[in-house]
């Protein structure tokens, strides 16, 4: 299922993307009035700092894994941040991976000096945050992982250009990079609310009042069209109930800024063409898995498309996607797209779910009910599946590996073999696989 990530909150890259959106390119010179007028929308508005699972080295490992990659262990990882503010993404990572060395950059001294504090107060060795303008980053050695979150589509051209060029210069020869992007079409019809709101907002030159009116507005326009009858106002309504509950900040960096340039997906893979690096796949695996569509559609889809590329476009055609997190690697890179059930063998998983009953004899082939944490349900008649989830269920939040999976829950149901057969343990992953959205598939241990 593609989630829609409407305005990301708190997703995006803090006030570094603030600062670096509406300066890099036009404005390298700390004394222009683009500088100062970004440093003043940061003081107004400056962003939280955030975790964000999707960029974690070890899923984008785990993702690489599934295609055939053999990607850098993680536990002794190089990984390297662009955009990284006061480090609310990349600090959590080296307090958990103390054996890997993180860097990160950033064009905001406030937002570095802010993360170096709180390096400092962690007392972590493994960590270096440094002020740059990404125009500026150069060959700095190699690093495993490169993250660039919620910075791409709010630079200019130039900007976008040298983070791809960093990919390409700094990832090592098995390394994963992601790079988060507004994508169109969906981001069509919010640039139009997006377009409205600059357009009322530019006769003031506060940026809280700015914030303010552009409230005001779509308060306005919401009541000025009969939302009960027309997709028009029914859009309008929605933005406002989307943007109702985002932080001011969220308001002027998404909606009030200089750029922000959503692109389709066919236009960012030509660009990774450009700068040979290649299409891996997304941070959220469930979003590739065409059988999450509609039966009739996803059946159409398989039947006439062969290309990847062509395939992940036409599902953004279909499902308005507005975000996308891609994972990219070198183009010499062979992967192997035929993902079966065997590529979950040497990871681990867990799951947080509720058994619907949990009275259900597992030796029937019966059709068994469960929800997920994250909403999702799901019905499987598969013992050893049904087995597996009961395991992962129990063990939350523990990570299991496979192979102990597939033992305890070959115990569960009462068999006499020790271990599961490979044509069970293939069925066991390809369940797992389909059911990626709801459960979590690891590369390392959890620490």
């Amino acid at each position: 299922m593609q989630r829609s990530k409407g305005p990301r909150q708190p997703s995006r890259r803090k006030s570094e993307e603030t600062e670096l959106r509406a300066t890099v390119a036009t404005a390298p010179e700390p004394s222009s009035d683009d500088t100062r007028l970004a440093a003043q929308a940061y003081d107004d508005f400056p962003y939280e700092g955030y975790s964000f699972p999707l960029t974690h080295p070890e899923r984008l490992a785990t993702i690489a894994a599934l295609f055939g990659m053999q990607p850098p262990p993680v536990a002794t990882a190089r990984v390297l941040e662009l955009g990284c503010g006061t480090g609310g993404n990349l600090i959590p990572m080296a307090h958990a991976i103390p054996g890997a060395a993180f860097t990160g950059y950033d064009l905001s001294g406030v937002q570095v000096e802010r993360a170096r504090a709180t390096i400092g107060a962690l007392e972590l060795r493994n960590i270096m945050v440094e002020q740059s303008n990404i125009l500026d980053v150069g060959r700095s050695g190699q690093f495993d992982y490169i993250i660039c979150h919620g910075v791409y589509s709010w630079v200019p051209e130039n900007v976008q250009e040298r983070i791809l060029a960093v990919c390409r210069e700094s990832l090592s020869e098995n390394g994963v990079a992601l790079v988060s992007y507004n994508t169109y079409p969906g981001w069509h019809m919010r640039d139009s609310v997006r377009e409205m709101m600059r357009y009322d907002a530019r006769q003031f030159g506060d940026a809280k009042l700015q914030v303010a009116q552009s409230r005001a507005l779509l308060d306005f326009l919401v009541k000025s069209v009969d939302s009960e009858k027309t997709p028009y106002g029914m859009h309008l309504a929605g933005e406002l109930k989307l943007l109702s509950s985002c932080d001011d900040y969220y308001i002027a960096h998404e909606h009030l800024e200089r750029w922000n340039t959503p692109v389709y997906f066919h236009q960012f893979a030509e660009r990774l063409a450009q700068h040979d690096l290649q299409y891996l796949g997304e941070s959220e695996f469930s979003t590739m898995v065409v059988k999450n569509l509609a039966a009739p559609v996803a059946e159409t889809l398989s039947r006439g498309i062969r290309d990847v590329l062509r395939m992940e476009q036409y599902m953004d055609f279909i499902r308005n996607r507005t975000f996308r997190s891609t994972l990219l690697c070198h183009k010499e890179r062979q992967l192997d797209r035929n993902i079966t059930g065997d590529r979950a063998k040497p990871l681990l998983v867990a799951a947080r779910m509720e058994l619907m009953d949990a009275t259900t004899d597992l030796q029937t082939v019966k059709q068994e009910a469960f929800n997920a944490a994250n909403g999702a349900q799901f019905q499987t008649s598969a013992p050893l599946t049904r087995a597996a989830l009961r395991v992962l269920a129990s063990a939350w939040p523990r990570a299991v590996p496979f192979a102990a999976l597939a033992a305890d829950a070959l115990r569960l149901i009462g068999s006499p073999e020790p271990a599961a057969s490979p044509a069970a343990e293939s069925q066991l992953g390809n369940d797992l696989l389909q059911l990626y959205a709801a459960i979590e598939l690891h590369s390392m241990p959890s620490s």
